[in-house]
């Protein structure tokens, strides 16, 4: 059973990131997506907006998010990927393709082209690769990914 984990499973990985910020970090969702905002030291809020996709059978937990203040999507869970895909409607695919410690980025033009995609764009597939273990590709609604930037960019730095 696939299920789209919400502002649980970012509350869980925010706090196991970061005890010390767990007391700062504010959630807000809508549809699938999630903001989460966290204080790394005092006057340094980051917030970034997410998806995430978990299952029991078969194993997986896995997440795609972007970061306000880098301006970067990363890609993150287990089992471990080694690219993920992305592409909006029918517009060419963006590859996650530097990856380290099962997270993979994409930064620069091609984060800032795919977040307008996102922005205007009315479905998301992502897919996440690997060497075993991967489910297949998931389609995401964006209805809900516009308003939740929005919030991410209204919090605080």
């Amino acid at each position: 059973m696939v299920k789209l984990a919400g502002p649980t499973l970012l509350l869980t990985l925010a706090l196991a990131a970061s005890p010390a910020a767990a007391s700062d970090v504010r959630i807000a969702s809508e549809g699938p997506w999630t903001v989460a905002c966290s204080a790394e030291e005092p006057g340094d809020t980051w917030c970034q907006v997410g998806i995430s996709f978990e299952s029991v059978e078969p194993p997986y937990g896995l997440q795609l998010n972007y970061v306000r203040e880098s301006r970067m999507f990363f890609a993150m869970g287990a089992p471990e990927p080694t690219l993920v895909r992305a592409h909006v409607d029918n517009h060419a695919p963006f590859d996650l393709d530097r990856c380290l410690a099962k997270m993979c980025l994409i930064k620069n033009e091609s984060a800032e082209q795919l977040l307008q995609q996102m922005l205007n764009g009315r479905s998301l597939v992502v897919e996440f690769v690997g060497r075993h273990g991967m489910p297949p590709p998931f389609t995401v609604d964006l209805a809900g990914f516009a308003p939740m930037y929005r919030r991410a960019l209204a919090e605080p730095k």
